[in-house]
């Protein structure tokens, strides 16, 4: 009941979080008559990010919790869940979300209509989250089991999700659609899952160097430590701020994006131009400033402390 009431609270800021975008944007184009630079054909014309967070926290918990049997290991969940995502946009609901034209009466003459985009993905929001759930087991530290365990599973996994995209192509969308950002189909959530465990093997190599050169500096130095001191070392400081303010960092993240197009709009008009080098400077600037900004804010906000707060007045309750 507890994590459910925690899902549930999470579930609520993210949807005051999109409710106070939707009316800023709304509000700015009214009252300033600019236009948004942001297409409605990814999301839809009043969902967006926080909307896909919300429902993925919510829904996925409601099913983890109450639904699902304990016993389900999330990755078979995710798999049940792509599959009935995929039956439903091969009977009809791709062609319905992708259908070309706004002259339609099925396209966007109404509220589901206009948002066609978010409600279509939300199948795809909660197979992403159980594979997000899966991952997260599997990269938890325990005390029995090989070291190698966690980089043979993510390998094994990046290789199986990256094998849906030659799927799709052999069959040329008869067994598989193509990946699609505004369907967030099974081929889509693959190819997040390919590049989650590609980037999960690196933070594992990251960690196990790390422990490595621990180890050799304590034999060298001949000191020893204590099982959490070297835990706490082996966690790099920014993995912790992620881990510890999560939604706090994902909100400043989402703020310095939107600063950064800007930016990048204003300094380079054609942003296609930029490749290789420049790329990688400036989503190194972006990382470290995503850092700087969420270390400095949460010594004076926490969402963990204000959900704490909630989570007690709701227990009092």
């Amino acid at each position: 009941a507890l994590a459910l009431r925690k899902a549930a609270l999470q579930s609520i800021i993210l949807t005051v979080c999109g409710l106070i975008k939707t009316l800023l944007v709304v509000l700015s184009i009214r009252i300033y008559s600019i236009e948004y630079d942001e297409s409605w054909t990814e999301y839809g014309v009043h969902w967006n990010a926080y909307y896909s967070l919300a429902v993925a926290r919510g829904l996925g918990a409601t099913l983890e919790l109450l639904v699902l049997p304990r016993s389900l290991p999330p990755l078979a969940a995710a798999l049940a869940s792509a599959a009935a995502h995929e039956l439903l946009l091969a009977g009809g609901l791709a062609e319905l979300v992708l259908a070309p034209g706004q002259p339609q009466s099925h396209n966007r003459s109404n509220l589901i209509g206009q948002n066609r985009e978010g409600l279509a993905s939300i199948p795809g929001l909660v197979t992403l989250y159980f594979c997000g759930l899966q991952l997260g087991r599997w990269m938890k530290p325990t005390e029995s089991g090989s070291k190698f365990a966690v980089p043979a599973r993510l390998l094994a996994l990046m290789v199986a999700a990256a094998a849906v995209r030659p799927l799709t192509m052999a069959s040329d969308g008869f067994w598989l659609l193509p990946e699609s950002r505004r369907l967030m189909n099974p081929a889509y959530c693959g190819w997040l899952l390919a590049f989650s465990c590609f980037n999960l093997g690196g933070v594992w190599l990251v960690l196990e160097a790390a422990d490595r050169l621990r180890v050799m500096a304590e034999s060298r130095d001949g000191c020893g430590s204590t099982a959490g001191a070297a835990e706490t070392r082996r966690t790099p400081i920014h993995l912790q701020e992620v881990d510890s303010t999560g939604l706090l960092y994902f909100l400043i993240s989402n703020l310095l994006t939107g600063l950064l197009n800007l930016v990048l709009s204003r300094l380079f008009p054609n942003r296609e131009s930029l490749d290789g080098t420049p790329c990688s400077l400036i989503i190194l600037a972006y990382s470290a400033a995503a850092f700087s900004c969420s270390r400095l804010a949460s010594r004076w906000f926490s969402f963990r402390d204000l959900q704490t707060a909630l989570m007690q007045r709701l227990k009092k309750a």
